[in-house]
């Protein structure tokens, strides 16, 4: 039969959409970890590994609700990297995404959230977004 996107089978459902963590790494160049995914070596080991897209929205309004497709300000959240543009050794180990260049100046900085692409619905859920400056 048809292959089927993975299944979040031993993860507990919020997680899929928690905020990712976020690292400054220089003025303009951000590393962005996916939420926590327990049952990451049995889905890579049967070849179904969770594939993200990070996405940052720049320079929010310090107020505005980020949570939304397009944010007040008229902004819209976009994709800055994906899982398939990783390394297949990076991807194995769940490195972080280098995201750069950026600019994100304090006091509102960028907001970044990550999707799965490839969980069956999980293309659709709106996931929690961290910021950084």
């Amino acid at each position: 039969g048809d292959v089927t996107p993975p299944l979040l089978i031993g993860w507990p459902s919020p997680s899929l959409l928690s905020p990712p963590t976020v690292r400054v790494e220089s003025f303009t160049a951000f590393s962005v970890s996916p939420p926590a995914d327990p049952g990451a070596a049995c889905r890579a080991g049967g070849g179904q590994p969770i594939q993200w897209a990070v996405e940052a929205l720049e320079q929010p309004s310090c107020n505005e609700n980020v949570e939304e497709e397009i944010a007040p300000s008229g902004k819209r959240w976009r994709v800055v990297t994906t899982s398939r543009e990783q390394s297949a050794a990076d991807r194995a180990k769940g490195a972080p995404f280098l995201v750069s260049p950026l600019h994100c100046p304090p006091p509102c900085g960028c907001a970044f959230r990550t999707r799965a692409t490839n969980v069956l619905g999980g293309a659709h859920l709106v996931p929690e977004a961290a910021t950084a400056f």
